[in-house]
């Protein structure tokens, strides 16, 4: 697996947390070798990347939250003949399985989501929380709020 990320400290994490490799956009050459690549940017560069690294008849994943229009590059995706799949689960069953198998792999040791959470705040500053959200400083991963 190789975690893409501008962020020198989130590469830093991805490479901690399992990642064979990270790279920053600009030091990816490997155009067209990937079987599934996961968008998780919510951006259109992002968007964009993903679909130049992903194989023919691969798989991409888009995991974003694209909150404006995009313009996507169909003519590619429709030659590459890829599988888009949209990993945003709207469907309640679907969802619960999803939770269910999230938790298996927790409770098996597969993922310590622990070592994943650098920020912790108490709920009178669920403010702040979502402000180091926003800013992401360097060694931010994920943030829990305490009752």
């Amino acid at each position: 697996m190789v975690a893409i990320d501008p962020r020198p400290d989130a590469r830093e994490q991805a490479l901690i947390h399992g990642a064979d490799a990270a790279a920053a956009p600009g030091e990816v050459d490997t155009a067209g070798d990937f079987d599934v690549v996961v968008e998780a940017s919510g951006t259109a560069p992002g968007l964009d990347l993903a679909t130049t690294l992903v194989r023919p008849h691969g798989v991409l994943s888009i995991m974003g939250y694209h909150q404006e229009p995009r313009t996507v590059d169909l003519r590619t995706w429709n030659w590459k003949a890829i599988d888009v799949v949209n990993a945003h689960v709207r469907d309640r069953d679907r969802l619960r399985e999803s939770v269910r198998r999230g938790l298996d792999l927790v409770a098996a040791g597969r993922i310590d989501i622990g070592a994943l959470v650098t920020h912790r705040f108490a709920l009178d500053e669920v403010d702040a929380a979502f402000e180091a959200l926003v800013a992401k400083e360097p060694g931010f991963v994920k943030a829990a709020i305490a009752w």
